[in-house]
């Protein structure tokens, strides 16, 4: 049917299967060939991009996809999803003493989940800048993933982001390397204090095989 083989991809997004091969020896026609794909979990959904979709529910988790587009096919996880497999099943049946040949194959959909970050608040001195550091921008990957680069969304109000001796810019600068974030420095305007005196958005995107990047966050200055 398909060599055993493993798919990567995120929930909520369509994940490419491989494709089906499924093919008769016997050329004559006295052959019925049946491709099932079983062991699909509860709300996962199947489709061949041509019209054919299927759902997987409760007690029901398995498709019939023999006049599917095999070569197309596609699943969308959702949200909560974990790992699972995939049983593909093709069964050929002799109609003339209904003996029946089966081949089975495997596909693994590893499910790659976004990073998450959080709100944080550094401290400076008035007039005094502020040197960023990887543990100011928190970082979680439930997948082991390492944090690649951190992305500025936004600039602060007040004062200026400089990365090395230049100006943060959006759509230039702005997507910064975590072995490089010491180098990312806040300079606050000259004598002004406040608490929250300034903040900017980020993000952060992991090296994962399939890289993601988290919902975006504030740092408080």
């Amino acid at each position: 049917v398909c060599d055993d083989a493993t798919v990567h991809g995120p929930e909520e997004t369509p994940i490419a299967l491989p494709e089906i091969m499924s093919m008769l020896t016997d050329v004559d026609g006295s052959e019925d060939l049946m491709v099932t794909i079983a062991a699909i979990p509860d709300g996962v959904e199947i489709s061949d991009g041509n019209g054919n979709t299927f759902t997987a529910s409760p007690g029901n988790n398995s498709v019939d996809v023999t006049g599917w587009k095999l070569d197309n096919l596609s699943i969308i996880a959702p949200v909560g999803s974990e790992d699972f497999d995939l049983t593909v099943e093709a069964k050929a049946t002799e109609s003339s003493n209904n003996d029946t040949a089966t081949s089975t194959g495997t596909i693994t959909v590893d499910i790659i989940h976004a990073p998450t970050t959080a709100d944080e608040t550094v401290t400076t001195l008035e007039d005094v800048s502020y040197t960023f550091k990887e543990a100011d921008f928190v970082f979680n990957d439930v997948d082991g993933d390492n944090a690649a680069f951190v992305t500025i969304t936004t600039l602060p109000s007040n004062g200026v982001l400089k990365i090395g001796a230049d100006d943060v810019v959006i759509g230039n600068n702005n997507e910064i390397a975590i072995a490089d974030i010491d180098n990312l420095v806040f300079i606050p305007d000259e004598n002004e204090s406040a608490d929250s005196h300034t903040a900017f958005n980020f993000t952060i995107t992991d090296d994962g095989v399939v890289p993601l990047t988290s919902e975006v966050q504030t740092l408080t200055i």
